[in-house]
This record gives structure tokens, sequence and C-alpha cells, in this order.
């Protein structure tokens, strides 16, 4: 089964270091699987003949003893990321693809949540909500929106971790080869 592991809040703000060949290196040795890194930031795309729930506790307990930090592991097959991509909402050419995110949630929320977080006065991005994901157009750019992770956990009282639509591009064209 091909997967695709996003770490949270690793490699980015100078936070959670995780050195990804360590980590690909451990994973390969440990399990023999087909492990390789996307980005510096996170992605791995992994080949295994295991349940993703093992692969989460196997990714998470090398990440703890080899960088004694503990991070969430997000897990999706590999084939989810065609529907991922397919149902983006912003994906309209007048948009910036830098702009739109998509979180990956723990679990679904409910659409009483969802109208909540829109009726907000402090969010005026754009959300959309297939399944277990979050899409959002951050039309002013990300970087000074109330609408940040800690933001969506908060509301949800749940985990998530997102990632760029380009982003999310590249680990579909890598994981093609």
């Amino acid at each position: 089964m091909k997967y695709i592991a996003f770490l949270r809040g690793v490699n980015v703000g100078g936070n959670s270091k995780v050195d990804m060949k360590i980590l690909v290196s451990n994973l390969t040795n440990r399990m023999k699987i087909e492990v390789s890194s996307v980005l510096n930031s996170g992605n791995l795309l992994i080949d295994a003949s295991i349940n993703s729930y093992s692969l989460e506790s196997l990714i998470s307990e090398i990440i703890n003893n080899e960088f004694r930090i503990s991070i969430n592991t997000f897990i999706i097959e590999y084939a989810s990321l065609s529907e991922i991509l397919n149902n983006n909402p912003f994906s309209t050419k007048e948009r910036e693809k830098s702009k739109q995110l998509v979180y990956i949630l723990e679990k679904p929320i409910d659409e009483a949540l969802l109208k909540n977080m829109r009726n907000d006065s402090k969010i005026v991005e754009e959300i959309y909500l297939y399944k277990r994901y979050l899409y959002v157009y951050y039309k002013n750019g990300i970087g000074r929106s109330r609408l940040t992770t800690k933001y969506i956990e908060d509301k949800r009282m749940t985990e998530t971790t997102g990632r760029n639509i380009n982003t999310l591009e590249l680990i579909k064209e890598k994981g093609k080869s």
C-alpha cells in the first residue's frame, strides 16, 4: 500500500527539528519499507505492507527515540491525494495556489462548528470542508491570518496539519515514479 505521512510542525520556524534523511533511513532499515522524503517539511512517501495505524505508531516511536520530540503524524493513502486535489474548490485560475491550504483533520468536523468558524468576525478566509479535509483560501495571505492550525485545533479540540496546494501537487508528482 502506498501512503503519505504528514508530520505536524517539523522543520518550520526553527521548531521540532527532524533530520528527514535519518528518519527515512531508520524507517527503511527497521521495517524494510520504501520511504522517501518530499521537501524538508515533514512529508513522506511510503510503500509498505503494514496498515496506517502501525505505520503511524512506528514513525512516532522513531521520532521520539531519535529526536526526543513528540509530534503528530497524519497518514493518508496516496490514492486519496488525487481526490483531495480534484475537490479543491479554489482551483480557479485567478487564485494563487500559494494562498490555498488543505488541513488534514483527525476527523471530519460537524456543520455547526464549520458555520461558527465561517461566522467568526476574525476569520476573513474562505473555508470549505470535504470529508476530513478543510480547504482554506487565504485571500490576504497566511502571514497575518487568525485562521491558524492552533485556531482550528482549539475550535475542534483535535489535531490537524496543513499543506499548501503546491506542496500537495509536488507530492503527487513525486509519488508517480
